[in-house]
Formats: structure tokens, C-alpha cells, sequence
């Protein structure tokens, strides 16, 4: 585990549901028994403000019906005490560009760091402030540090007040398949890796690495054509 994120060590195993519905429903759907008893235990341990503990509690609620709505998305770890924190994985093409590799190699899924302050209440923070990778590594992305256990991601200069933990993960799934690229090495705006997006501009025609919406399952093994 990086030393960045620090866990309590509450895990879960997400339970499907088949309901068919949008991101903007996710604060009215019902969680199931097993993840309700789970959210239960683990906002009992939210602190901070009122404001602040009601915000933590409904985050936290939304990335657990995520988990039940996306087959691609699962909350390993999640600790609300302060910030909220948690451990999240995504199935989606990752691209990455090992040391001495002659080409990308895409790997299939991405483990991220989501840091989540109180400051997001009143302030427009960075966007590189929010999601770590943590695997794989080597990660070939123009908005990505490259190299080192921990490659940060960068969101655009500042992200809006107040902006959910959902729209972030929209965002990075965006970003890591490519949906939304910025390879202009000239813009500072989220480039963390200029030869990235130098090597992107040569290579436009595998963009985007993936066309298949968050919740769809048209990428994914055993999906239905």
C-alpha cells in the first residue's frame, strides 16, 4: 500500500444489481441488504462537521451503488473517518509502456488511490489531487506521471467546487480509455507527460482505446455481443 493513502481495513464483496438507471439516480437507489449492512458499519465512523459527515455519507452511498450498477467497478477499501478514502478498481484497457517494451501493452484493469477532502466543500482543488494508480505500472498516458510505485492523474488544472466522487470516476475512466485525451504537449492543462502525448499524436488511430460507456459490459469477458 502507498504511503500516501492510509486504510482502515474494511473490505466488502460488491453484490450485483440489474437495475437499469442513470448516474444521476444514484443518491435515490437502495443499496442491497449485504452492501446497506456494510454501509451502516462503515459511516458509522464518519467525522467532521455536520455538513462534512453528510457529504462523506452520501459519497460513500453512490460508490457502493457504483459498484452494484458497474459490473467493471469495484470498492475494495473504503475509510470515510476524515477524508475519504478508498481503494477502487476499474476493468477497462489500460495503456502501458514498460521499460524496453516495443509497443504498448494494454492491460486490463486499473487499481486507484481516491484522496477526497473537505476542502472539495468550498474550494476548486487541483485535479491531480484526487486519483493515484497504483496498478499497473508504467501507465502511458499524457495526463499521468510516468515512472515510480504511485503515478498521479491530473483532471485539468482545477476541478469545480464541489465536484462528486462519481464525476471523477467518469472522468479518469474517460481519460485511461482515451474517450477524452489531451495529447497537446503545448497545453499545460493536464499534461504530466509530454512524450506521451507526443507518441498519442503519432498514434491517433488506436484512439480511443475503448468506446464502451462506464456501465456498459460490451468490453468485458462473458459479455453478450
Amino acid at each position: 500500500m502507498t504511503n500516501e493513502i492510509e486504510f482502515d481495513p474494511i473490505e466488502f464483496s460488491e453484490i450485483p444489481a440489474s437495475a437499469s438507471v442513470g448516474l444521476d439516480d444514484l443518491s435515490e437507489i437502495e443499496l442491497s441488504p449485504p452492501t446497506q449492512s456494510f454501509y451502516d458499519r462503515i459511516t458509522e465512523k464518519v467525522q467532521g462537521p455536520a455538513v462534512w459527515a453528510s457529504r462523506k455519507r452520501r459519497e460513500v452511498h453512490d460508490l457502493l451503488v457504483l459498484s452494484e450498477m458497474a459490473p467493471r467497478f469495484h470498492v475494495d477499501v473504503l475509510d470515510p473517518r476524515v477524508d475519504l478514502k478508498a481503494l477502487l478498481r476499474i476493468q477497462c484497457p489500460v495503456p502501458c509502456l514498460p521499460p524496453g517494451s516495443e509497443g504498448l501493452i494494454i492491460a486490463s484493469e486499473v487499481v486507484l488511490a481516491l484522496s477526497y477532502p473537505q476542502e472539495v466543500l468550498h474550494q476548486s482543488l487541483p485535479g491531480y489531487g484526487f486519483l493515484n494508480i497504483l496498478s499497473p505500472g508504467d501507465v502511458w498516458l499524457a495526463n499521468t506521471t510516468f515512472g515510480g510505485p504511485v503515478q498521479k492523474v491530473c483532471l485539468g488544472v482545477t476541478m469545480p467546487v464541489g465536484i462528486r466522487t462519481v464525476e471523477l470516476l467518469l472522468a479518469v475512466y474517460g481519460a485511461i480509455t482515451l474517450q477524452t485525451v489531451q495529447i497537446d504537449e503545448e497545453d499545460r492543462a493536464g499534461v504530466f507527460n509530454t512524450e506521451a502525448a507526443r507518441y498519442y499524436q503519432q498514434r491517433k488511430d488506436i484512439i480511443p482505446l475503448s468506446r464502451v460507456p462506464f456501465l456498459g459490459t460490451a468490453d468485458l469477458e462473458g459479455a453478450t455481443p
